[in-house]
């Protein structure tokens, strides 16, 4: 009893953590869980939560403070976590999802091909719940898509891209109730458009990315400038359609370059 509520005290940690912006907070739960972790043998029933729930708490610290130990940490810790999920297991979707965000966020600025594969097919499996729904829809759609566009920022492959447009679109649809949920949704949709518009020099492609991006731009977080410079960018390549091509679009600003998506816009997973 006393180690569940540890756990259920610690994940709860981190999702106010990632809320608030709680450096304490993040630190706290990283230890409690870190001491559960360490008294469970693999075999437990609590293992693949515990481990999972460790690695997005190691992960998130790894994005606020960039020491690369962390996302090795994170990295082998929700490899664990699938490891020992089987198919089965109810919460083998939300594992996968978990360990398709981590590939990507280690193989997509190393230029990992096969790390970028295995996020690809962990993402693959973690929509393959026909009775995904709201938030697990969204989250785990994005997830699928951000890992398909950074193999495609990497190979080129139009069919990464094509797919992750789509998957973008499924998450559109979700039902979301937190605003910062709906708007890195969002914000991710749009991305994943001007990728698609840049490439392929579609008007619709744009138009749906300016709308994403209307949306939400006034929002006031710590994705506000980025989104206002995507925005920027946008509305730019919009006015200057079709008189030049997307490649030869004056780039007069550093504010005008491409944007990749990637996790500067990134969703926050609770681990429940």
């Amino acid at each position: 009893m006393l180690m569940a509520m540890k756990i259920a005290f610690a994940t709860a940690s981190i999702n106010a953590a990632i809320r608030t912006g709680d450096a304490r907070l993040l630190d706290k739960s990283v230890k409690s869980l870190e001491q559960a972790f360490a008294r469970l043998p693999e075999g437990h029933n609590q293992f693949p939560y515990v481990a999972a729930a460790l690695a997005i708490a190691v992960r998130e610290r790894y994005e606020r403070r960039g020491d690369p130990a962390d996302l090795e940490r994170a990295l082998d810790l929700v490899w664990s976590a699938a490891n020992a999920t089987p198919p089965d297991h109810r919460q083998y979707g939300w594992i996968q999802s978990e360990l398709a965000r981590t590939l990507t966020m280690h193989g997509g600025p190393t230029g990992q091909r096969t790390m970028l594969d295995e996020a690809v097919v962990a993402g693959r499996r973690s929509v393959g719940d026909l009775k995904l729904r709201g938030r697990d829809l969204a989250v785990r759609h994005t997830v699928l898509a951000i890992a398909l566009n950074a193999r495609h920022n990497l190979t080129g492959d139009d069919e990464d891209l094509a797919e992750s447009t789509e998957h973008m679109r499924v998450a559109m649809g979700g039902s979301l109730r937190s605003a910062h949920d709906r708007a890195t949704v969002a914000a991710n949709n749009a991305l994943s458009r001007l990728v698609a518009y840049d490439r392929f020099g579609r008007a619709a492609e744009l138009d749906a990315a300016i709308e994403s991006l209307n949306t939400i731009v006034s929002r006031p977080d710590d994705g506000y400038r980025q989104r206002l410079i995507d925005l920027s960018y946008a509305l730019r390549r919009r006015h200057y359609f079709p008189v030049v091509a997307p490649t030869s679009m004056p780039q007069s600003t550093p504010d005008a370059a491409r944007p990749v998506m990637a996790h500067s816009i990134r969703l926050k997973t609770r681990p429940l």
